[in-house]
């Protein structure tokens, strides 16, 4: 991501203010890794952050700030968009599964494409990391139908 972001010919040393607010309703998640991404390859920026992980924002509300040369802002501005919107969103959705499931706790497959960063959205919404085996919680897959209700599944698929 960050190599995506090189630049596109600012070359102002000034420093700016910038921030980013919620386009949805929803759930805050990666606020440690755009706190990471700052230190590590921003130093010169400084993030305020005007909400906590896992806290409910409504539509329109402001998540952070972000200050320091414009160059750095304008470039890490993209990055922590895209971790944000992805994380929030998995987080979001979670929670809205979790709310439906009840008593029934929802659970995160093992293959996925930001491994540890899509857990943690998943984790942040309420829901559960792992299943070690299939001993562990029942999970219904494509394959499981037609053993679960195989007269059912004859119907449905003709």
């Amino acid at each position: 991501m960050i190599a995506d972001e090189h630049g596109g010919g600012e070359s102002s040393d000034e420093n700016i203010v910038g921030e980013i607010r919620a386009k949805a309703n929803g759930i805050i998640a990666g606020t440690s890794v755009v706190d990471r991404l700052v230190v590590q390859h921003f130093p010169d920026c400084t993030v305020t952050w005007n909400v906590t992980e896992g806290e409910g924002v409504q539509s329109g509300e402001q998540v952070l700030n972000i200050s320091g040369p414009a160059v750095q802002v304008l470039r890490c501005e993209r990055i922590m968009l895209n971790i944000l919107g992805r994380m929030s969103g998995i987080a979001t959705n979670t929670a809205a599964w979790v709310s439906q499931a009840g008593n029934i706790g929802v659970a995160c497959t093992r293959k996925t494409d930001w491994g540890l960063l899509d857990k943690w959205s998943v984790h942040v919404g309420g829901g559960l990391t792992h299943r070690f085996s299939r001993a562990d919680a029942l999970m219904i897959k494509e394959n499981d139908l037609p053993a679960l209700a195989p007269e059912s599944m004859k119907k449905m698929l003709q």
